[in-house]
């Protein structure tokens, strides 16, 4: 989850609330922790670097190039 300091904080927090009543494999990345009280339009700035390292990690994981496009019906030749 993608936690930020807009309106829809409140929204995000049920949901998050909702998930780990059923799971305690929770990902929630707070832009008020990592924020050090910078303005809340930085957020999608800041928010970019964690979500870039998500993304690295589960490449890795996955062992599959994120500069390759996926599609459901399958790959498409451009």
């Amino acid at each position: 989850f993608l936690l930020g300091n807009d309106e829809s904080r409140h929204t995000t927090e049920r949901a998050i609330n909702f998930v780990k009543q059923r799971t305690d494999n929770v990902i929630v990345i707070d832009y008020a922790e990592i924020s050090q009280g910078l303005h809340p339009w930085l957020a999608p700035f800041l928010m970019f670097v964690p979500m870039e390292w998500l993304c690295y990690y589960l490449s890795i994981y996955k062992d599959h190039n994120p500069d390759e496009r996926r599609y459901y019906g399958g790959l498409v030749e451009y």
